[in-house]
């Protein structure tokens, strides 16, 4: 058999692809082989059997990129706000995360944007109203709301 060369994605979802695995070992390493380049689970042996995991869109999700100080509606009425990753620091500023329409919403979150901050999978907040946000500074910020 010939090794793995290509890996086609459809949809973010392998769908096609040419050879073995013995490419790939050569690359990162055989299963339970420490590789500098991955990351892997404790306890891994060269008998394990991949697992390829999937990660599962959130039907109705809004993924929300900001780069610059704003004030911004990301959603009317009742949701969720599922992850916030700020990627990028800015020297000062903040981002301030409001139940409502406006500004005048009640705050759910006040987050220092000079830091790191990401919030994924640590749970949703619920929101009522509307999500709306003020972004000072100049942070590089992804939310996803659904």
């Amino acid at each position: 058999m010939a090794n793995i060369t290509t890996v086609t994605l459809t949809n973010g979802a392998p769908s096609a692809g040419t050879g073995t695995v013995s490419t790939l070992d050569n690359l990162v390493g055989a299963p339970g082989t420490p590789c500098p380049q991955v990351i892997s689970v404790q306890g891994a042996s060269a008998s394990d059997v991949p697992v390829q995991v999937a990660i599962a869109s959130i039907a109705g999700a809004t993924l929300t990129h900001i780069n610059a100080a704003s004030s911004r509606l990301i959603k009317t009425g009742a949701g969720w706000l599922s992850d916030i990753s700020i990627n990028t620091t800015a020297a000062s500023g903040s981002l301030t995360i409001y139940d409502g329409t406006s500004a005048s919403g009640a705050v759910m979150a006040v987050i220092d944007v000079s830091k790191s901050f990401s919030f994924g999978g640590m749970g949703q907040w619920p929101f009522v109203n509307g999500l709306f946000v003020v972004v000072t500074g100049s942070p590089d910020i992804t939310l996803i709301s659904r």
